[in-house]
């Protein structure tokens, strides 16, 4: 149902001061935490390789030492997403509304609600971190795991 007269009817009004009703916001954080970048792919793939470990010291005559174990190990995966949200107003909403120039889609809150999208998307990866997504690939443990496998046994991905 679209946005009409009667939802902002004050709106509409003469003596509007100010439109409120929006809180005090806490700075963005997931561009902190995450980088980004383009993708015009559904699905796109990290890798992890066994690159060859350092070299060995080679005597004169001697033997060359050999590895033949690098390779692929872990292979992540990362399927962009998308968020989308908008509204329908009346055009005689739009024609009677007598502050044109201060009802933009920002007075409804579409960047605010947008910016807490992408926050409650990236947080989600922090409140699950415990449990382990197939779906993300990767080495068989959850984030916070404590065993996570590499070439000499495992290691912890926690604070001891």
């Amino acid at each position: 149902m679209s946005i009409n007269i009667a939802a902002i009817r004050d709106l509409l009004l003469p003596g509007l001061m100010d439109i409120t009703g929006q809180y005090r916001q806490i700075d963005r954080q997931w561009s902190k935490v995450f980088k980004t970048f383009q993708s015009n792919m559904q699905l796109e793939r990290t890798v992890q390789a066994r690159y060859l470990p350092m070299a060995v010291l080679k005597l004169e005559g001697g033997g060359t030492t050999f590895d033949n174990n690098a390779g692929e190990r872990y292979v992540y995966n990362m399927e962009p997403i998308e968020a989308g949200l908008g509204y329908a107003i009346t055009r005689k909403a739009i024609d009677d509304n007598l502050y044109q120039s201060a009802f933009m889609p920002t007075n409804l809150g579409l960047n605010k609600s947008f910016s807490e999208f992408w926050e409650v998307e990236a947080a989600g990866i922090f409140n699950n971190a415990t449990t382990y997504d197939a779906n993300q690939g990767g080495d068989g443990q959850a984030l916070l795991s404590v065993n996570h496998p590499y070439d000499l046994g495992v290691w912890a991905n926690t604070t001891a």
